[in-house]
């Protein structure tokens, strides 16, 4: 059997123990060097509407745990200890439904903008594409639309 590190200096010691300390350690090295640690960090809260609040709710609610635990009579105690985490988990799923439906919105301004820019040809508008001649009308429209993307781009 031949390992990597271990010289016949080592193992040919007069004391057999220090030759099995010696093949120890570097299989232990290795072994070290080669398996992958997990960090020693605690995993962060992957909930995007935690907050203090939250924290503190949930403190409270285990408290009102026990209690409840000890003397069932107090059934409400419990569901108010959950209503302020609900309550931010919802004012932060609103906000963030809110920005995704804003961003939506504006990325279809800009499809409409590139569209009659002629950007998308494929799936550009047919008036366009009948000629040199324009409605008077057609062009204010497009050029109230030029303006506007020169805004987005």
């Amino acid at each position: 059997m031949h390992l990597v590190g271990v010289t016949e200096a080592m193992v040919s010691t007069a004391d057999i123990s220090e030759a099995v300390q010696h093949v120890v350690d570097i299989i232990i090295h290795a072994a070290d060097n080669t398996i992958p640690k997990s960090s020693p960090r605690l995993r962060k809260f992957r909930r995007p509407w935690w907050n203090e609040a939250c924290r503190d709710s949930y403190r409270s609610q285990r408290k009102c745990w026990n209690i409840f635990r000890r003397r069932p009579t107090t059934k409400n105690l419990v569901a108010f200890a959950r209503r302020i985490r609900r309550r931010s988990q919802r004012v932060i799923m609103d906000s963030i439904y809110f920005i995704y439906r804003i961003l939506y919105f504006e990325q279809t301004i800009v499809e409409k903008v590139k569209v009659a820019n002629g950007v998308y040809k494929e799936f550009s508008i047919p008036v366009l594409n009948t000629g040199h001649t324009f409605d008077r009308l057609l062009i204010s429209k497009f050029s109230r639309l030029g303006i506007f993307s020169s805004f987005l781009f």
